[in-house]
């Protein structure tokens, strides 16, 4: 959508509904760092690495790829049947949210449930086309309703939630049958729709079809931040206005929507105070990482098998899923350690802090992992 020939801040002035806005957007030289890969480790954006084993209970089996939420506090994990709370500093089990059934309180399924971190309320879908809302402390509020939704109706199927502040919620629509009008819409908690932002992808074919994951959420402290894989802008969402935040400059590695080409899709993005970090897969199937210093507006991109390479405290390789108060977070499952440590019990590099590791479960919780970052 957008080219580029170097990494820059570009300050537009954008005419918007009648009103001129100043936004400053990072260009990100993904064809000439791709076609450049230079190795990354952690110590070029991690200070010191945390460990939090989590408590392992009748009461508290988290389950298989589960997603991570934080407080100041809490570590929430939310698994396809259950929502766990545990103590952040200890990794000791507090409570469950809620419960998948059919009661009054029941909810329907954890899929699509989120997690309002500057309210600390939850949300999961019911059996009404609403939410079933709870409380950090485990309490239920009541039911929020999605309007204009019917289940039963494919003309109009939201796919993923998320909060846009404390009031609003945002979900994106699939376009299943080619002509759907909404690609984003915000509503409030009185079921009202308050702004829609319109599908510039209306097809001529009207067939019958779902792509899932087209479009990603990035939530970063108080911003929100969203990208349709096929794009080449990531966007600042507001009530107000929408306006570019991030150009991938991909060149001739741009992922083709109707064509299967070797492509880069930018994935997990995540940003804090100095850096923008994202993975991506690639033609033959590798996996990369890719680090974006804002300070000098420079973009590394390396290949990786696990993770970015440990090199403060020699452990695991680091791959962050999620971000919170300068720290990137990571959940590393009892059955990767224990092959880690199968390929290096000679390492003379590991503290006792971590070898103890070392005799973890394979039953057992999974361990998270906090990467305070350099400002």
């Amino acid at each position: 959508m957008y080219a580029f020939k170097s990494s820059l801040i570009i300050s537009l002035f954008l005419f918007i509904d009648g009103f001129i806005f100043s936004q400053s957007i990072f260009n990100i030289p993904l064809k000439t760092a791709y076609e450049k890969q230079e190795i990354i480790t952690s110590k070029d954006f991690v200070q010191s690495f945390t460990y939090v084993k989590l408590e392992t209970s009748p009461q508290c089996i988290v389950g298989a790829n589960p997603r991570i939420d934080l407080t100041n506090d809490e570590i929430i994990l939310t698994d396809r049947d259950h929502c766990f709370v545990f103590d952040k500093s200890s990794g000791s089990f507090i409570r469950e949210i809620g419960h998948i059934g059919r009661d009054p309180e029941g909810y329907k399924t954890t899929t699509q449930a989120f997690f309002n971190r500057n309210t600390k309320m939850f949300y999961f879908l019911g059996w009404k086309n609403d939410f079933i809302k709870y409380s950090i402390d485990g309490k239920c509020l009541g039911s929020v309703s999605i309007p204009n939704y019917n289940s039963s109706d494919l003309t109009f199927t939201p796919e993923q939630y998320t909060y846009l502040n404390e009031k609003y919620i945002v979900c994106n629509l699939f376009n299943t049958n080619g002509i759907q009008p909404k690609l984003l819409m915000i509503f409030d908690e009185n079921g009202k729709e308050l702004k829609s932002i319109p599908n510039r992808n209306i097809m001529k074919e009207h067939d019958i079809s779902i792509k899932t994951k087209d479009i990603e959420f990035c939530i970063q402290e108080h911003k929100l931040l969203y990208y349709e894989i096929y794009n080449d802008t990531v966007f600042h969402l507001t009530l107000d206005k929408t306006t570019p935040y991030i150009i991938w400059d991909r060149g001739k590695y741009k992922t083709a929507r109707e064509k299967v080409v070797a492509g880069i899709t930018p994935r997990n993005l995540l940003e804090s105070e100095k850096f923008i970090t994202f993975s991506f897969m690639a033609i033959p199937k590798k996996r990369y990482f890719a680090l974006f210093d804002k300070s000098n507006l420079q973009l590394r991109v390396c290949e990786i098998e696990d993770g970015v390479i440990n090199d403060i405290n020699g452990f695991m390789p680091f791959f962050p899923v999620s971000i919170q108060n300068e720290e990137m977070i990571e959940l590393i499952q009892p059955v990767d350690i224990l092959k880690w440590f199968e390929k290096n019990s000679k390492s003379k590099i590991i503290s006792s802090d971590l070898r103890k590791f070392a005799t973890i479960d394979l039953t057992e919780n999974p361990i998270v992992v906090f990467a305070k970052l350099y400002k």
